[in-house]
Formats: structure tokens, sequence, C-alpha cells
């Protein structure tokens, strides 16, 4: 799964499968619309001693609902298969790291070579409870497409430092969980004041780089509400180019495709790579692999030892590079897609499990066509026609 490379963000090339030809109809209404946010330029480029101070006061953003779910459905398939952006299943193409980006070694905690998978839910096989959560070091962690997720670091509108997690769905465009870059609920009053992204971030290093946010968007529901048990906490993020180069952050670790609609999918099986505190302090990435359910919730339920940090972590159908030569390759095949990103969880240990909201949301009323397009168009107003592909057009 995980390809031999000779160096974390050398150029690579991946070519996803045949995207599938479900079709949809792309118009949306002003009151289904996401709301954005231009970053105002009212303050210097996060210096070095305030990128400092972030890190050591941040927080794992951490949102819970009040109540554990009802009675799993019986799996089903849906009805209709989900959409992908057509021209763009993600790429690793990137840069080389300069000289003295990467460590000599990868340590695990307490200085181990190495970290034992740890298997949740035992006994459980074929259901959600069944997850598997590992660290990604010393690989895959420096070969796309793992490298690509990262963290997601913030001083949030009431000017606490938090920390997420996120990933590329285009070399400047960065998706997370709603909560994220708003508080949620209060509107205007909600957005934070600084994000930065850091792909593949190991430790102290960030081996392909860093930057900040330039502008925000999320769903109008977050924005509006910010009620955390539901399906619209997604966010989106376009940052600059990356720290002291003029190339975009996501030409350094590479970027997922992403499922634009009908993404809530009943026993989907997805890999989610994030930073969650609960393991290794959220200095480490850390994958889950696990079955997702969304039959009863309007959003994924999904088993993971995975706590605070993790939020805004992506979850992704097939991850890895694989060419398949086979002429019966099965139901859905396209590889690194994006479908949903972490949104929640509960606060007692006994309880394995999170929920994640689909990035089109249930029966596709996040409007993320909308949502992605518009965002799409301030890429390109700041990085060019060829920093993501329009979605509407």
């Amino acid at each position: 799964m995980h390809p031999a490379s000779t160096g974390f963000c050398r150029r690579r090339h991946i070519f996803g499968a045949a995207a599938l030809a479900a079709a949809m109809a792309l118009g949306t209404t002003a009151a289904c619309a996401r709301v954005q946010h231009a970053v105002p330029r009212t303050t210097a480029p996060v210096s070095e001693a305030e990128w400092g101070a972030m890190k050591a006061r941040a927080v794992p953003a951490w949102r819970h609902p009040d109540r554990l779910p009802a009675r799993l459905a019986e799996p089903a398939f849906a009805a209709v298969a989900p959409s992908i952006l057509p021209r763009d299943h993600g790429s690793a193409e990137g840069d080389a790291p300069a000289a003295g980006e990467l460590p000599a070694a990868f340590p695990g905690p307490d200085g181990a070579a190495d970290a034992a998978p740890e298997n949740h839910g035992d006994g459980n096989a074929g259901t959600i409870y069944h997850c598997n959560d590992y660290l990604q070091q010393p690989d895959p962690v420096r070969h796309y497409p793992f490298r690509a997720a990262g963290k997601i670091w913030f001083r949030g509108a009431d000017g606490i430092d938090g920390r997420c997690s996120g990933v590329p769905i285009a070399p400047s465009i960065i998706v997370t969980a709603g909560h994220c870059v708003h508080q949620g609920g209060n509107r205007d009053a909600g957005w934070n004041r600084r994000t930065l992204f850091v792909p593949a971030a190991n430790g102290s290093t960030e081996p392909c780089g860093r930057r900040e946010a330039s502008y925000l968007g999320m769903t109008r529901r977050w924005f509006n509400r910010g009620q955390i048990a539901d399906d619209y906490d997604v966010g989106i993020i376009v940052c600059g180019n990356r720290l002291g180069t003029r190339r975009e952050i996501g030409r350094a670790a590479g970027w997922f495709g992403h499922c634009y609609a009908n993404c809530l999918q009943p026993y989907w099986f997805l890999t989610q790579p994030s930073y969650p505190q609960n393991v290794c302090n959220g200095d480490r990435m850390t994958a889950s692999q696990h079955l997702s359910e969304g039959l009863t919730f309007r959003d994924y339920f999904h088993g993971t030892g995975m706590r605070g940090g993790s939020s805004g972590g992506p979850h992704v159908s097939n991850i890895g590079e694989f060419q398949d030569s086979s002429t019966s390759p099965g139901q859905f095949t396209p590889r690194n897609i994006l479908f949903a990103v972490t949104s929640r969880g509960w606060v007692a240990h006994g309880f394995t499990q999170q929920g994640a909201s689909t990035l089109a949301g249930a029966a596709d009323a996040n409007n993320w066509v909308r949502m992605h397009s518009q965002v799409c168009r301030a890429a390109r107003r700041a990085h060019g026609r060829r920093s993501c592909s329009l979605l509407d057009g």
C-alpha cells in the first residue's frame, strides 16, 4: 500500500481509477449556501515566536453530544452511488524537502522504533465497533497519500489556541471540521482569528512546510446553529503559498480527491489519518481503519480510539497507491477519495466511537458544490486557474 520513495516530498504522480458517472443536479439555493470569510490582513504574518506560543498553548479541539446514539440499523446498500470530481482523484505532486527538514529517524514513543496496532472491538468483526488504530511512523507518514494529512493550528474567536486535523483537496484548499474554523452558532462573531495548516507534521518537524489561511468557509447551518450531533460540521480553508516559497502548500505534500454528492454510504470502509492528543500527545500521525455506518444517523458513526485533536481528520476510501489491472475491480475502486471529516466523539473513555460529517451532508443538504466552487474561486484569485477545478462550471 505504501510505495518506496527516495524523498519525503519529492515529485511523484498518482493516477486514479475511472470516476463514477453518477449524475447530480448542480442547482443551488441561496438559503443553503455556505458562508465565507476573508481573513483581514490587519496584522503581520505570524512570527516564529508567536507560532511557538500558539503551539505551546493549543488545546485539542473536541466536541461531544449529550447522549449516546440509538441502536444501529442493519446493513444496507445506498440507492445512489457517490459522485466524485472526474478530473481530480488526488495527486502526489510535490517538492523535494530542503536540507535539514527531514529527521534522521522517526522514533516512536519513548524511543521505540515502532508501535503495534491497537485493535479495538475484538470479536465484533463486521460491525463498526471493530476498528484498528496505529501510528504512521517511520512510514507511511513520509509518503503520499498519508503525508497530505496534517495538523491545523488556530486561534479561535475567543482568543484560545487550539489544534485539529485536516487534509488538502486541491493545492491550496484544506478541508476540516466546521468547529475548527468557527465556533458555530454565533455567526460573524465566531470566525477564527488565525488558522495555519502543517501537512505531515511529525513531532517538531514540518517537512512539507506550513502556511496561514487567507480565506475560510463553512456550511450555513454550522454558521447559524452550531449543533454538533448533526451532519453539517464541515469547514474549508484557502492557504497562501508554502512558507518561504512561491509554491502552494499542497504542491509539497499532495492532496486527495473528494466526494461531492451522495457521500453518506452505509457500512463504507474508510481510513482516518489524524493527530489525536491521546496518542503521543498528538505529536505523531495516527490512522484508524473502520467501517462507517450512516443509516440511523444523518452523519457517519464509526469505531475508533481517537480523541481530541482528531477533529477535522479526513475519512478516505481505498487509501494508498495501487494500480489494479483487473477487468472487474469491484463496486467502488477510486483511491484517496475524501468522504467525511471527524466532527464529534464521547468524553467517557469507555466509548471508542466518533461521528463524522460528510462533505455533502445528508441528502446533499450542505450544498457542497457551491461551497467548494466559491472557495475554489478564492483560491484561483490567489494562485491562478490551475489551483483547483470548479464543480459548477
